[in-house]
This record gives structure tokens, sequence and C-alpha cells, in this order.
């Protein structure tokens, strides 16, 4: 039998020890990847990986287990556990936002170089917050104007001069609020977030168990209308929402949802305002949400840029 030349063995060695840590540095596969819209904060593009048992997730030094979930379910109002028990992922993902965010907002602080103000957690958490929207930020008076005029229902015959302040307010809070929602869905794609394969197929199946997801999930595209009765403009867009149902069936999926039955799960689509209307494509991707009375002149134009006729 030949003799394989030392020099070959050599490369061989090199190359299996190469393959083998390729394979090691290997990552898995996103949430969102594999459970698409599962997770609409945090852990969105989290890894989901092999993690001892009863650790859920892992992100530098931090660590959340089952006992941790299953304290904040215990803790929760009695109306909502049972929610939270179906909905234990989203659970997770509200225990793992603050200690990710204030590991975050201590780096913040170690670079402003503030230490010598030695805030307290919850403070320095508010400064860090505040510290990821735009000083300039304003809402002009078009789009203050616009909103009333959408929205005139709500004030009554108040006219817009006496309202305007509010108005500017209460969008400029809504602003803000869209920065740092953005900035958390995409927390775990700056972070390495690893979350656990097997409990969270097992938690996807219960989460996924609703209106909601499974008209997401119908290969059609489809508006889910957060909303509940005696809103004024959720009442307005009620009657439309019933005659688009009936012209378009077979065409797309509609859907209202009562923010106070689905409490977590309009939590868990970070529903802020009702009415809302989320906007999903055939593969059950969020592509538009506006919050306010709607035209169904509007809805009809954005259901034809998803392709319904």
């Amino acid at each position: 039998m030949n003799k394989i030349p030392g020099i070959l063995i050599l490369v061989i060695a090199c190359c299996f020890i190469f393959s083998l840590t390729v394979f090691s540095e290997e990552k898995g596969p996103t949430i969102e990847e594999v459970y698409l819209g599962l997770s609409s904060g945090p852990l969105r593009y989290a890894r989901l990986t092999t993690l001892p048992e009863d650790i859920l997730l892992k992100a530098g030094d931090i660590t959340i287990n089952q006992k941790q979930v299953d304290e904040k379910i215990a803790q929760s109002e009695p109306e909502l556990k049972e929610q939270l028990k179906r909905n234990a992922f989203y659970v997770l993902e509200q225990a793992a936002l603050y200690p990710i965010l204030l590991q975050e907002a201590k780096k913040w602080m170690s670079n402003q170089n503030i230490r010598s103000n030695n805030p307290n957690e919850d403070e320095l958490f508010r400064l860090y917050l505040e510290s990821l929207v735009p000083p300039d930020l304003t809402v002009s008076d078009q789009e203050a104007q616009a909103f009333y005029d959408l929205n005139y229902d709500m004030f009554g015959d108040t006219p817009f001069s006496d309202v305007r302040e509010f108005v500017v307010q209460y969008l400029v809070g809504q602003k803000k609020q869209e920065f740092i929602n953005t900035y958390v869905g995409n927390l775990s794609q700056k972070l390495e977030i690893e979350v656990n394969t097997i409990w969270v197929k097992g938690q996807s199946e219960t989460a996924f168990d609703n209106p909601v997801d499974q008209a997401r999930r119908s290969g059609l595209p489809v508006i889910i209308d957060f909303g509940a009765s005696g809103c004024v403009p959720c009442d307005m867009m009620a009657p439309i929402l019933e005659e688009l149902q009936t012209s378009l069936k077979g065409k797309c999926t509609i859907l209202f949802t009562d923010v106070r039955i689905y409490q977590v799960l309009s939590a868990r689509y970070q529903i802020s305002g009702i009415p809302t209307q989320v906007f999903f494509d055939r593969e059950g991707k969020e592509v538009f949400r506006h919050t306010g009375f709607f035209s169904k002149e509007e809805i009809l134009n954005k259901l034809t840029e998803l392709g319904v006729r």
C-alpha cells in the first residue's frame, strides 16, 4: 500500500480543522425567517440555536429561563393569564427587552461620559430611549390639519385652532414611538441574541392559533382592522369593512379584531392607537399600517398595490 506523503496529511488535517471551525461558527436561522410575524420586537432577528433545556434566551451576559417567564405570567392580571400562556414567546420578548436595552444604555452612558450624573437604572433607561429620537423632530401644520380632517368626528365640533396643540403633541409622541419601535425591532440585527429552538417551535404553534395569524397565513392579501366598539372612527370603519368583505370575497381577507378581547395579540402587533389597519401581502408579511379613520378609496388604492383587482 502506498504511503500518503506527510505534507498531504498536514493539508488534509488543516482542511478538516477549517471545516469544523466554519461549521461551529455557522449561525442558525432567525425568528423572522422561520416564524414570520411571531416577533415584532427585539427578537425578530434573534438566532434559533440549541440551548440548555431550561434556558430560553441568551444575549451576552443576559440569560432568561422558563421560571422567569412563568413568574411574569403569574404576576399578570388574572384576565390576561390565559392569553399570556398562549403567547409565552411574547412574554419572553418583553422580559428580555428591559435588561437588553439597559445593557445598551450602560454602554451609551460610558461613551457619553455622563457618569457624574449617576442616574439610577430607570432614569438611565429613560435617557437612553430619549437619545434615540432625533432632537429636531417636529410635526408640520399640514400634518396636524390632515390628522384633524381624517379624524374630525373624534373632536366633535371643536375647531382645529382649539385642538391644534393637542394634535401636534399627539403626533410628535407617535413619531417618537415609531423611532423607538424601529430601533427595538432591529435590535437583534445589531446584537448577538440566541433563543431556544425547541422551545420556540412549541410556542409558535399556540401563538399562531388565532384569527389574525390564521388570516395572515391564508395565501391572500389581508387587512386586519384593530379597533373597538364605541370608538367613533372605529364605528365609522365598520360599514366600509363589511362592504369590502362582500365585494372582495375570495380576493383578500378583511378581519376586524377587538383590542379589548385580544389584548395580548394587539400588544404583540404593537397596536398603540385605534383604529389601526394593518396590511399583509400574500406571504403574510406586513407591508403597511395606518392609524385612524381610513376611507374606502384609500383602502382600495392600497389593496391595488397588493395586486387585488
